[in-house]
């Protein structure tokens, strides 16, 4: 499973198993606030596009987020054979310049 369909069938996975994990919790969306902040990239300050949003969320959030749910993911995903062998994103030991390596290697 390659390219975009591989692509496809995680995102689907991903949604499923973030909707399963809401209801199960019994929390929405809503209850996690996050502040979205305006923050400058460069050009004229007047024009909206060149700002970027940021997401300030609580740091409990990122705790559960980053230290305990994302393993625990990553994990299920490769446990499943859910990652295509093309990702490097995101993943420990591989990069960008790991994939620049292995498209020239192929």
């Amino acid at each position: 499973m390659h390219g975009p369909k591989c692509a496809q069938d995680q995102v689907g996975t991903f949604v499923r198993f973030c909707n399963n994990i809401r209801h199960a919790c019994n929390f929405s969306v809503a209850e996690v606030p996050a502040f979205v902040v305006p923050v400058f990239k460069k050009g004229p300050t007047a024009s909206v596009a060149n700002y970027r949003p940021i997401s300030l969320t609580s740091v409990l959030c990122k705790i559960l987020l980053e230290r305990i749910l994302a393993p625990k993911i990553i994990d299920h995903l490769h446990a499943n054979g859910l990652v295509c062998p093309e990702q490097h994103g995101f993943l420990k030991r591989r990069s960008a310049c790991t994939n620049l390596l292995d498209s020239l290697t192929k």
